[in-house]
């Protein structure tokens, strides 16, 4: 198999994974590439074969999150400080979504409130 085939099936495995494993980091990705509408392997300085690598790391445990993170860092080669920061936003993404989910959220994005109104 070659190198092209196994990002292949990683970035599969990645995308299959955002929305059928909430023990894994694909779901958080996948919060932030929406909430932000960034490329992740821009924010982590990272190539896409480490982000679905990423994806399929299980999610930082509450009470080891900075030991998990680095670990994650230091085997995937990630800088420890744009992992954090990522996590960290991905995360609250996803418990600020989860706070104030609507049934007409579009799309999963939430919409900013406006004190005025378009005319």
């Amino acid at each position: 198999m070659s190198s092209d085939d196994v990002d292949a099936v990683l970035a599969r495995a990645a995308h299959r994974a955002a929305y059928a494993a909430p023990d894994l980091i694909a779901p958080l990705i996948n919060k932030w590439r929406i909430a932000f509408e960034q490329d992740p392997a821009v924010q982590l300085d990272a190539p896409n074969r480490t982000i679905s690598e990423l994806a399929l790391c299980r999610r930082p445990r509450p009470s080891m999150w900075m030991v998990d993170v680095k670990e994650i860092s230091t085997d995937l080669g990630i800088k420890l400080p744009l992992l954090v920061f990522f996590l960290r936003a991905a995360e609250a993404v996803e418990r600020f979504g989860d706070a104030h989910a609507t049934a007409d959220d579009h799309d999963g994005r939430l919409m900013a409130a406006r004190d005025v109104e378009d005319d």
